[in-house]
């Protein structure tokens, strides 16, 4: 009899384990938490490496960050998803929809109706995100006192997931026999005011900080002949790709680098003389160039002020010392709300 009672019980305590686990599948995301993809994974783990850097409204790397600029700018950067909007708004619209129970590290959760936050989900119910109350880059679980929708970055290689189904519109209730009234006199009219003319909508603050700053497409070719000094700073600069980044070096300690670093690393090794330590700096020493006359060797900077600076090589493609990537590489201009092109001219000899 005692061991029958205690079968029961044990089932009893297993039946409720699995209704408990059940639960937190569904308002966690669900299912086994690894990644669609190598892509979402890797788009991850160089999310990690921002954990407690600043949120600044607007922001888009490579160290301050708002929502969706860290979003977009890791999936754009790490990921290669080059059309990705900007805006958490235009994320939401642009990505596959997709149930919390299929959500998996990597892909993106929106908050609000309309959608006025984006994070990166992590699995187990937790985010990673740029937090404007925590002031910076975190790791935490959801919240649940707004609207929360999940969503799919596209790229090739996953397929589309299935959209969740709509649910269906109740049955409409049948309609009533009514007695007709006797029509009544008509009432005699009433002046009324005009209305007042309604006040146009003011521009919202994501919508002013959606616009992208042109760069230069795949193909591009500078107007402006390339000189002997910046093959000769370009040429250099290609011998670095691959050396890993670390802040604050310029080429000490094994040969490593941050943005500004690997430039005055090149254009001292020209013989161009010493540039500074910062990219504020640096812009502080160069004169804006339109993209109509960007030329190979010019400078690109990021931020305001300058938190970033790379090489222009032509093509559309650019050399920098990454954070993001953690080394030095060659790869397509990437577009942001602070870029901007400058010319920084060698002495004369």
């Amino acid at each position: 009899m005692v061991t029958r009672v205690a079968t029961r019980v044990a089932g009893v305590v297993l039946a409720v384990s699995a209704l408990g686990a059940a639960s937190l599948v569904a308002v966690s995301g669900g299912g086994a938490q690894t990644a669609p993809d190598a892509v979402a994974a890797k788009v991850l783990a160089a999310a990690k490496d921002h954990l407690g850097e600043k949120y600044v409204y607007g922001a888009t790397g490579p160290e301050a960050w708002d929502c969706s600029g860290l979003t977009s700018t890791l999936w754009r950067t790490v990921g290669g998803a080059r059309t990705m909007p900007r805006t958490s708004r235009q994320q939401q619209a642009w990505a596959w929809p997709i149930t919390a129970e299929a959500a998996r590290p990597g892909d993106l959760v929106f908050f609000g109706e309309p959608v006025t936050h984006v994070a990166f989900y992590q699995g187990g119910g937790r985010i990673l995100d740029a937090s404007s109350s925590k002031g910076q880059v975190v790791q935490r679980a959801i919240w649940t006192s707004d609207v929360v929708r999940y969503g799919r970055v596209p790229r090739s290689g996953v397929l589309h997931p299935a959209p969740p189904r709509p649910k269906a519109a109740p049955k409409p209730k049948p309609a009533k026999t009514v007695t007709k009234a006797k029509p009544k006199p008509p009432a005699k009219p009433v002046s009324r005011p005009a209305p007042k003319a309604k006040p146009k909508p003011a521009v919202t603050q994501a919508a002013k900080r959606s616009h992208l700053g042109p760069i230069p497409a795949a193909g591009h070719r500078p107007r402006t002949a390339t000189t002997p000094q910046m093959k000769r700073l370009v040429a250099a600069l290609r011998t670095r790709i691959g050396t890993p980044w670390a802040a604050g070096q310029s080429g000490q300690h094994g040969a490593t680098y941050d943005a500004a670093g690997v430039v005055r690393w090149a254009w001292g090794y020209c013989a161009y003389g010493n540039l500074p330590t910062t990219p504020a700096a640096l812009a502080r020493l160069t004169r804006p160039v339109a993209l109509r006359d960007l030329a190979v060797g010019d400078l690109i900077f990021y931020g305001v002020p300058a938190v970033h600076v790379a090489v222009y090589v032509g093509n559309g493609e650019m050399i920098d010392a990454s954070k993001v990537l953690r080394k030095v590489t060659q790869r397509r201009v990437f577009a942001s709300e602070t870029v901007r092109f400058a010319r920084l001219t060698p002495p004369k000899r």
